[in-house]
């Protein structure tokens, strides 16, 4: 009886893995290799051998904390016997060496790790039902961001969560359950790793860890590219590892400044010629403004976007494909500011705040090379995504945050569009007969959290069929931002000077898994590139209150926008943006997801690296030029 309550408890911890495996969200594989690691804990305990009993102890922790994290993170056990399951084992099996290695008392080595992956592992159930997607490469630097935005978010306790959740805390339940009662039999003995053996684990963890830091061994042995949707490609820890290695740029193969400036001699830009004839421009990048039609059809009981859908006199509009879903909002500002795709780098990494820490280029310095008066207004908080420091780089005259705004109105904490747009029109009214203005609007009525009754919001919008909470909220908050961009239209038609509108949505909403996977017929974590990118379209729209050519569906990513604009409005033009306008016609669409050509054809990443596409290299080339090398390119990224 010795052995019969540990090792009940392991059997327990097998059946739950069983039943996952018999309803697919694990393998054979992963309950053969859990059996195999107990059975020789349970022989070597039989045969007094106390020592290698507590190491494979350790051992069944790193497998045991692997399932449980690929059970949160991903809703299935991925780990198998193959090059990333062994990697998957082992990134979680080093951290266990490392601390035998330096600790004699294997009960410290034991419980450090397995709390921190216990917490690791409820803390991606808790991201992904917020927002669909588990933690990332890039959540490390956006964690004051995210703090701030939390409470707005409310848990969605569906099946999915409810399942893998119970699931993951009754397997890892019966496996603490085993540890305490070794624990409490080893220390008796006054259990300690030998030390030639923590030498030995010493060195291997040791050089397993300068091989997963200093080079890309690891990453040619494993053979993948990260995966920043699901993890379920190379499972949790492993797909984080090749985030995390990504988000550390390298100078990309065969770039040379000097090279790269020849290749692009024939982008020269414009002078920059100031002109008081030039339109105030207001470009308008409205919070999760999307128009989820794109996703599937679904009835309501009236037009979401009615005012969207009548704009045709002095419009331009289209589809806008952006490189986020769901957040990291400031990822869409940098992309209009500078005409550089996110897809450089991967959706999750901000380069507000972990790249931009100097004075660039942007569309706001060609403004004011213009001679326009640049303003930058948000109405949330200043201390978001590293904004106060990055508009100070790029150069903006004024920024104005919610704490520098007395007259907003408010739906749920978050300042309301109509609200905003009143101090938009403050500021027009205040420069007449002045310099032009150039007025960025960030704004934040529709931010995600829209479960719950909201008393601020009129209630216009129903969904036929079965009721989904967070979308219908959703689309009664788009229905009203829509409404609010009617009455400031309206105002802008009187206006007596000229003003051009850009406006577009930064990401859609992540709103239930459910709608989206109905609507698109897919499941999340098993879209085909063409599909995941209807989950990156929003609208967007350049507008004016004076005569210009219409045009409809004109497509485009959103790194091409501001380019787009100035040469729709007619004005200076970058070498920069004139480059951009020539990349537009052969790829129309470059962001995250990945790339579509003019036929039309989804390529990804890897097929364009595969094919060494020349263009898309030299568009990666040009974007670490700006970002990261000392040596800009001359007379490229800045007005003459």
């Amino acid at each position: 009886m010795k052995y019969s309550w540990k090792y009940s408890s392991v059997i327990a911890s097998l059946a739950v893995l069983g039943a996952l495996a018999l309803i697919g969200r694990a393998s054979i594989v992963s309950c053969v290799i859990f059996a195999l690691i107990s059975i020789g804990m349970w022989v070597a305990e039989k045969k007094e051998k106390t020592i290698l009993s507590s190491y494979l102890m350790v051992l069944l922790l790193a497998v045991s904390a692997c399932y449980f994290n690929d059970l949160m993170a991903i809703g299935k056990v991925v780990t198998g016997i193959n090059k990333t399951g062994i990697l998957n084992i082992l990134l979680y099996l080093s951290i266990y060496m490392l601390l035998v290695s330096v600790m004699k008392k294997w009960s410290i080595t034991i419980w450090i790790p397995t709390v921190f992956f216990v917490i690791l592992g409820i803390v991606n159930a808790v991201v992904k039902a917020i927002r669909s997607t588990p933690l990332s490469g890039g959540d490390i630097f956006s964690l004051k961001t995210a703090m701030t935005v939390a409470g707005s978010y409310t848990l969605n306790f569906d099946m999915e969560f409810i399942l893998k959740t119970g699931a993951g805390l009754c397997f890892l339940a019966g496996v603490l359950f085993l540890v305490i009662l070794s624990f409490l039999q080893y220390r008796k003995e006054k259990q300690e790793f030998p030390r030639k053996v923590r030498v030995i684990l010493s060195g291997l963890s040791v050089i397993f860890w300068l091989l997963l830091l200093s080079t890309n061994s690891i990453i040619s042995f494993g053979g993948v590219k990260a995966d920043y949707w699901s993890h379920e490609t190379n499972g949790f820890a492993y797909n984080l590892y090749l985030q995390l290695k990504e988000i550390m740029i390298s100078e990309p193969e065969e770039y040379q400044a000097e090279e790269l400036q020849q290749q692009l001699q024939e982008y020269s830009s414009d002078e920059a010629a100031v002109s008081a004839e030039y339109p105030n421009i207001i470009a308008i990048m409205n919070e999760s403004f999307a128009d989820l039609e794109v996703l599937g059809e679904f009835e309501t009981s009236k037009e979401v976007l009615p005012v969207l859908k009548s704009l045709k006199e002095n419009t331009i509009q289209g589809d806008l494909y952006v490189s986020i879903y769901g957040g990291n909002t400031a990822n869409s500002e940098y992309e209009f500011l500078t005409g550089n795709s996110i897809g450089y780098f991967s959706e999750r990494v901000v380069p507000y705040q972990m790249y931009l820490h100097e004075e660039k280029e942007n569309l706001f310095t060609q403004m004011k090379a213009l001679g326009y008066e640049t303003v930058f207004m948000h109405p949330y908080g200043s201390y978001g995504w590293n904004r106060v420091s990055v508009y100070n780089y790029f150069g903006v005259d004024r920024t104005f945050f919610e704490e520098d705004m007395d007259s907003l109105t408010y739906i749920r904490q978050y300042a309301t569009d109509s609200s905003q747009y009143e101090v938009v029109k403050e500021l027009l009214e205040e420069n007449k007969g002045s310099e032009p203005m150039f007025i960025f609007d960030v704004t934040v009525q529709n931010h995600g959290g829209y479960t719950g009754e909201i008393e601020q919001l009129r209630k216009e919008i129903s969904l036929e069929g079965k009721n989904y909470e967070e979308t219908s909220n959703y689309l009664n908050l788009v229905h009203e931002s829509d409404r609010a961009l009617g009455e400031f239209l309206e105002y802008l038609k009187a206006y007596e000077e000229p003003v051009a509108v850009i406006f577009f949505g930064d990401h859609q909403p992540a709103v239930e898994s459910e709608f989206v996977e109905t609507m698109t017929g897919y499941s999340l974590n098993n879209m085909p590139q063409s599909e995941r990118q209807k989950m990156y379209i929003t609208p967007y729209f350049i507008w004016t209150n004076y005569d210009i050519e219409e045009k409809q569906d004109v497509d485009m990513s959103l790194n091409y926008l501001s380019s787009y604009a100035m040469e729709v409005l007619g004005l200076p033009m970058t070498g920069h943006q004139k480059y951009l306008m020539d990349l537009y016609e052969e790829y129309p669409v470059i962001n995250t997801v990945g790339i579509i050509d003019a036929a039309e054809n989804h390529i990804s990443y890897q097929e364009a690296d595969e094919k060494c596409d020349t263009e898309i290299n030299r568009y990666h080339n040009i974007i670490y030029n700006y970002m990261f090398d000392d040596k800009t390119l001359n007379n490229y990224f800045e007005l003459k």
